[in-house]
């Protein structure tokens, strides 16, 4: 689970009736927990899972003199206000034994819009995108209409529309336990079904059945997988770069065998069939991000349609509105035909990747291993031989922090750019102090990357690359359609 940001605490509640900052819910509920005359029970998870007692306390003026917290809490602005950082970071909780903690410390649990408990992460995917296919079977195959009132959403109606989904192992009581009462995603799904329904309702006969973790699925993507023996890609190709279809919607059944046996003697032949199958309205890959507002289709992967040409546009070293620049993130951002792309290291030390941002969900991502094949396709040397663990390596080597000075020359334009390699390794260490071999190892990928690429002369190329895979638009991917 995430730690706990600013951010958090600048969120309205989902519930019209109930607009309250989650700043105050937090603050309310510990409030009403109180346990002595300063202290109390701090209700969220800390990283040990243990409940523990504090008082608060800040390190400003105000606490060194002793005035009253609520006057300390107050610095925090009200929901709707400008959000101040400074007070929010200066907040600590300080243990009845004497530890301090600050406000990372503590993990984003449901309160602050995070998943908690079975509800988290991959654990909440799979629900939201197992709940779909019964959002869509409801306005397909029982209502057949658009999703206009709370009456449509009867648990006899979500009853009904079970019998043409197939979610493998969860059923529609799991799925109504654990998403009926998260209005967000309840939202999502609702504009995404009607959005399917209107349309598709013309060409999906009913019934239509909906497919996510079934035998039906699985044999679908058995195809990619017998494929890709005969006909190996560059770097890593998993089944979701082929097709990143999250859910499957069909005419033909729900069983495994109404699926017809697909040829796979090429990537051009399978992906002929699976968009031939579209196009007759038999089958469709439908990939889901969580719907904010109106809901859109996009489609993807349509044989003879030239894929579009990417260009590169920028790139910035320090996260925006970072005031200390260079050295206040691990992240490099590159802008590639205004989609922004995000490159960091993802287990501290040990991987890297880019991911594309898309508004407010990733629009994919792409390892560091096929980012180094995309370099060396177009002449570069590549980031490393087999692994990111030799980029790391290197930054315990007597000579690795003069070549990281050397980039940062270069390539850094940002603001308080430092001219001596004395100045510039206290930075760096100081940094990497936080989190020992992380800020090393991903910045110095970053620029690493950033060298090969800018002198390779075939950054639009190589750019291009990069997008088609981390959207699954490759010329070996499949024809799919994304809801967002």
């Amino acid at each position: 689970m995430s730690s706990l940001t600013y951010k958090d605490f600048f969120k309205i509640a989902t519930k019209k009736d109930k607009f309250i900052s989650r700043k105050q819910k937090f603050f309310a509920k510990m409030k009403y927990e109180k346990i002595g005359t300063d202290s109390y029970k701090q209700p969220f998870d800390m990283e040990d899972k243990k409940q523990a007692t504090f008082s608060i306390t800040g390190t400003d003026s105000n606490s060194r003199n002793n005035k009253s917290q609520l006057q300390i809490l107050d610095k925090l602005k009200p929901c709707g206000e400008r959000e101040d950082r400074s007070s929010f970071s200066a907040l600590k909780f300080i243990s009845t034994t004497g530890k301090s903690y600050s406000m990372k410390d503590f993990t984003k649990t449901k309160e602050f819009g995070g998943g908690g408990g079975a509800r988290g992460g991959a654990t909440l995917t799979k629900y939201t995108e197992s709940g779909q296919c019964y959002f869509c079977s409801l306005v397909f195959n029982v209502i057949k209409k658009e999703i206009d009132s709370p009456e449509d959403l009867s648990i006899k109606n979500f009853k009904e529309s079970a019998k043409y989904c197939d979610t493998g192992s969860l059923t529609i009581d799991m799925i109504i336990e654990n998403v009926a009462n998260d209005d967000g995603w309840t939202i999502s799904m609702i504009r995404a079904a009607n959005l399917l329904y209107n349309d598709y309702k013309m060409k999906f006969k009913s019934p239509v059945y909906f497919h996510r973790d079934s035998n039906f699925m699985d044999k679908i993507y058995s195809y990619h997988k017998e494929c890709l023996k005969i006909n190996p890609v560059l770097g890593s190709f998993d089944k979701n770069k082929w097709n990143p279809g999250d859910i499957w919607m069909t005419t033909l059944g729900k069983n495994v065998n109404d699926l017809p046996e697909l040829t796979y003697a090429s990537w051009p032949d399978l992906n002929k069939q699976i968009y031939e199958l579209a196009q007759k309205n038999k089958l469709l890959g439908v990939s889901l991000k969580k719907v904010e507002g109106k809901a859109k289709k996009e489609e993807s992967n349509i044989p003879g349609v030239k894929k579009t040409n990417y260009k590169f546009d920028s790139y910035r070293l320090e996260a925006a509105g970072s005031k200390g620049s260079f050295f206040n993130s691990i992240d490099m951002y590159m802008t590639i035909s205004g989609i922004e792309v995000q490159f960091r290291a993802t287990n501290t030390t040990e991987s890297w990747q880019g991911e594309a941002q898309g508004g407010a969900a990733a629009a994919g991502k792409i390892g560091g291993g096929n980012i180094n094949e995309y370099l060396k396709k177009y002449g570069s040397k590549g980031l490393f031989n087999n692994s990111e663990a030799e980029v790391f390596a290197f930054t315990k080597t007597s000579g690795f922090m003069k070549e990281f000075f050397r980039l940062y020359k270069i390539y850094y334009n940002g603001p308080n750019k430092l001219k001596e390699l004395k100045e510039f390794e206290a930075a760096a260490k100081a940094k990497d102090a936080d989190s020992p071999g992380s800020f090393y190892f991903s910045k110095y990928m970053n620029l690493k990357f950033l060298d090969l690429f800018i002198t390779s002369g075939k950054q639009d190329k190589i750019a291009s690359d990069l997008i088609y895979y981390a959207k699954s638009q490759t010329k070996e991917s499949s024809y799919f359609i994304k809801i967002l």
